[in-house]
Order: C-alpha cells, then structure tokens, then sequence
C-alpha cells in the first residue's frame, strides 16, 4: 500500500505474538497508516490512519496494537479487529520501543531510561536510568519475558552498535 515507514532508530514492525500476523507502518511524511497482515497472506488491512505513528507492539493476546502517536506523544491502542484508538497513557516523550506484558503492564523506553505503565492505570513510573558513572548513554528496545517479572533491553555506550550491551532488569 506504500513505503514501509522506517526510521533509524524506530521498529515499525511487529508480530503478533500468536504469530499469526504482522504489523506495520507504511506512508510517506505525515500519510502514515498502521497496517495488519496475516502471515499467509499478501494482502494487507488498514487499521488507523496516524499523522505520526511509531513503534507499533502488540497485546499478549494479539487483540489490540499499541503506538505512540508523536502528534501528542501519547500511547494509543487499538483493535486489531477493527475500532477506534484508545488512549494508555500520555507519555510527552519519542520512545525507543516498548513491550506489553502478559499481567497487563507496558514498559517502552524514553528519556534516556525505561517506563513501566501498571496495567489499568495511566501514569508511567520509571524502572531504569542509564548509569552515567559507568558510560551508559541510554536504555532501549525493551521486550518483557514469560510471567512480566523482567524485561530484556539495550545498554547503549555510543552510537554505533558495537557500543551497546543487552541486559535484564529485574523487575521485583
């Protein structure tokens, strides 16, 4: 239907986690539009139209797809069946990737550092921040494991991708 739309820095694309279909962002500047296509299939289905759309993910259940809508930097989901957006959470910020957790909660990256927002509630509280005294620049691309208890993510020490580190934060 268009351009894949991305960036450098942003993953556009997602699976759902039944595996069963793929998510994306295609368009050109501000005609982006969040897509959903079956993995057995070449045909794709618009889900939303959003001036600036980025880091789509996908709830536990594959029902719904998150992004941040950067007109307002606010979180928004919506169903993968069809429906208007729902607002998460007003985040203020661009993020470097996020997760939805099997107990409900989302974690995505911004600010130099991770967020968690609780399941059923609206305000994001921070978990992590780059540890300047040991040369971390940033946090990203978290992705939370089996049970919520911890989320896999990107120490960045530079720009290039040779100076980063994966790491685990225990979340108890």
């Amino acid at each position: 239907p268009g351009p894949l739309a991305i960036a450098n820095t942003n993953t556009d694309v997602a699976i759902t986690p039944d595996g069963t279909r793929i998510i994306f962002i295609a368009g050109q500047g501000t005609n982006r539009t969040i897509y959903s296509r079956p993995l057995d299939s070449l045909t794709a289905t618009p889900l939303r139209q959003v001036v600036r759309a980025f880091e789509p993910f996908v709830s536990p259940d594959s029902k719904w797809v998150a992004y941040n809508d950067e007109s307002d930097y606010t979180l928004r989901k919506v169903p993968l069946d069809g429906g208007p957006p729902l607002v998460i959470a007003r985040i203020r910020y661009e993020i470097f990737g996020a997760s939805w957790g099997d107990d409900g909660s989302i974690v995505y990256a911004a600010s130099r550092g991770l967020w968690r927002i609780p399941a059923g509630q609206t305000e994001p509280v921070e978990v992590s921040t780059p540890d300047n005294s040991k040369g971390e620049i940033s946090h990203a691309w978290p992705q939370f494991l089996p049970g919520s208890n911890a989320i896999v993510y990107t120490v960045r020490y530079g720009a290039r991708a040779e100076e980063a580190a994966i790491a685990v934060l225990d979340l108890k």
